[in-house]
């Protein structure tokens, strides 16, 4: 069975009163000043679970599902550059961000096709990030007409495994944390090869520390996520548009794991971003904006 950290490798309309909703004078980011064209944030009742998500903009919607290390915060460079053309989605995993933290088994895609139908979206662009990437490509296959278009950045499908050499690397990373506290996870994780190039600037490694300090509890639930109940899941079965992102620099697996999927896809384009490793969109904003934008304009 898939294990729940694999995520974290791959590294992760119905009536009003589900909504608890946030208008734009009430609406703050946690570390600053609001965010431009914020159109609603709230609480959505997740079968389960209450979860966080915040919508920016009108247009095409686009939803940004986050790193198996960090929240959604991540994306608020994304927020900036997209939302004036496009209606923005992003939310927190259960655990992570301000989402309750599970007690019992889910399905990540599950959370984001109901969420979707909360808001009254019924097709979208979904991006992900390493466990966010494994969602959007579980969501793309188990929900395809409701997918637009697909982008998969330092990704993987969760049913194809790394090498036994990495999975016992980041696992060991998580029992250390369930072992030794938060602080042991935080530490690992930034020491991970991973993040060779995130930890020399000052600016993404204080980023990244913020990030797994605040979510270590989500990371150590990571186990609980399950798959989509889909039979004999595969790649060549994604046949929306489809962009996968990888930084040259991370971890070598990674990086040929990005052009294999790309290879495998029918019409996948392959784009690698210089001088970054995991955690691209942080890395290198502009550079990742702007390959994203271009996809996006073909994508209908």
């Amino acid at each position: 069975m898939r294990q729940g950290f694999l995520y974290v490798l791959c590294l992760l309309h119905p009536p009003a009163p589900l909504l608890t909703v946030i208008l734009v004078s009430q609406i703050g980011w946690l570390c600053g000043e609001p965010l431009p064209n914020v159109h609603a944030s709230g609480m959505a009742d997740l079968r389960g679970s209450r979860v966080h998500y915040e919508v920016y903009g009108h247009g095409p919607p686009l939803v940004f599902l986050h790193a198996g290390i960090a929240d959604s915060l991540m994306w608020d460079e994304q927020v900036k550059y997209f939302s004036s053309r496009y209606t923005v989605v992003r939310f927190d995993a259960r655990g992570y961000g301000q989402s309750e933290i599970p007690n019992e088994p889910y399905v990540p895609a599950d959370d984001l096709h109901n969420l979707l139908a909360i808001l009254r979206i019924d097709r979208a662009t979904v991006i992900g990030l390493s466990m966010g990437g494994t969602i959007a490509i579980d969501y793309a296959l188990a929900y395809p007409r409701a997918v637009s278009g697909l982008v998969v950045i330092a990704g993987s499908p969760g049913w194809l495994p790394y090498s036994e050499a990495l999975t016992k690397r980041t696992a060991a990373i998580v029992a250390a944390g369930n072992e030794h506290g938060s602080r042991q996870l935080v530490d690992g994780w930034l020491l991970d090869p991973m993040l060779v190039l995130a930890r020399t600037r000052p600016t993404v490694a204080a980023q990244m520390r913020t990030f797994l300090s605040r979510n270590a509890e989500g990371i150590l639930r990571a186990p609980l996520m399950r798959p989509p109940n889909i039979a004999n899941p595969r790649l060549s079965d994604l046949h929306m548009p489809m962009l996968v992102m990888v930084g040259d620099k991370d971890d070598p697996e990674i990086v040929e794991r990005a052009h294999s999927m790309a290879r495998e896809i029918a019409g996948a384009k392959i784009q690698t971003i210089k001088n970054a490793d995991h955690m691209v969109s942080l890395e290198r904003p502009r550079v990742f904006n702007r390959h994203l934008d271009a996809f996006l304009r073909n994508v209908r």
